[in-house]
């Protein structure tokens, strides 16, 4: 094969290499999440501990773009299961639901609504 070539090939594959590097993309992508959105706030506050037959209030705020939602029924849940316990919103969008504690544990709670 003539030098000079074989010198314009090699020149021609680094040129390439090079401005391969340069424009070399890889798509990266992250795991896939999901996102509520809604135009709905429900807050939840109560008490970190209580003894057994001691009650807690939970109580919170129903909104909708910042303002308040009246009219509408609250349920706690207890470990993913309804309690039964429910308040209907104030007109300030309050609610205050009271539990009792049966039994020693951990548990988790949370409010839910249905908007009608």
């Amino acid at each position: 094969m003539n030098r000079r070539l074989l010198y314009l090939i090699v020149a021609f594959l680094a040129f390439m290499g090079l401005v391969g590097g340069l424009y070399a993309a890889w798509n990266v992508y992250s795991p896939t999440k999901t996102v509520t959105v809604t135009d709905y706030a429900l807050t939840i506050s109560n008490a970190d501990t209580c003894r057994v037959t001691e009650t807690i209030t939970f109580s919170g705020v129903l909104s909708l773009n910042g303002n308040p939602v009246e009219g509408e029924t609250v349920e706690l849940y207890l470990d993913d299961a309804a309690t039964g316990l429910t308040d209907v919103t104030a007109s300030d969008g309050s609610y205050s639901i009271v539990w009792t504690a049966g039994t020693v544990g951990t548990y988790q709670f949370y409010t839910k609504t249905v908007i009608t």
